[in-house]
């Protein structure tokens, strides 16, 4: 009786451990997951931020050379106030009237080719692209991030988990509205 007796303390000891090891270990990964998913999101503020403050620079450096640029002020202003709120909507509002402010940038550039040839305006077409690929690697890594933090926070037991310490069910995607394009390519004319 003695032995049956050790042997069922021994096996509830050992499922205790387990269950406990399972519980610790599913409670830091999702803590892991929805750090690595704040921590993207706040990439993409800085680099929208980083956006914001080029493009305004940028255009304040060469506003002698465009005529619209109030309206493109305007634009920007109004997206950086936008963005300042934090909220994810806003944030994205934001980010799509900075891409129509990019595009109405390039259209100028596009519709004045003489100032294409000025090296200013040919390292502000660089720069832009540079600007929306690092926008796009940020948007990106947050929404592998949110992929694998919905995936992993619907999955058993950590639903349980979840619900129990209270983590979000799901996260929401970057995502753009529709209609908004990508920018268009470039030529620089360097092959002729």
């Amino acid at each position: 009786m003695k032995k049956i007796w050790i042997i069922v303390v021994s096996v509830t000891v050992l499922f205790l451990l387990s269950l406990t090891t399972a519980v610790i270990s599913g409670y830091n990964s999702l803590v892991d997951l929805d750090e690595s998913t704040s921590y993207s999101y706040t990439l993409i503020d800085a680099r929208l931020e980083e956006r914001h403050n080029w493009i305004t620079s940028a255009v304040s450096t060469i506003s002698g050379l465009i005529a619209e640029e109030q309206a493109i002020f305007d634009l920007i202003t109004s997206a950086r106030t936008a963005a300042a709120s934090g909220d994810m909507e806003a944030m994205i509002a934001a980010d799509e009237e900075l891409a129509e402010v990019v595009r109405d940038i390039i259209i100028i550039i596009e519709d004045n080719p003489e100032l294409i040839s000025a090296d200013a305006y040919n390292g502000l077409l660089i720069d832009i692209g540079a600007l929306e690929s690092a926008l796009f690697v940020a948007r990106k890594d947050y929404n592998d991030s949110v992929r694998k933090y919905n995936a992993d926070v619907r999955k058993f037991p950590k639903v349980i988990l979840a619900s129990l310490f209270g983590f979000d069910r799901e996260k929401d995607y970057w995502e753009k509205s529709p209609g908004v394009e990508i920018l268009p390519a470039i030529d620089f004319g360097e092959d002729e």
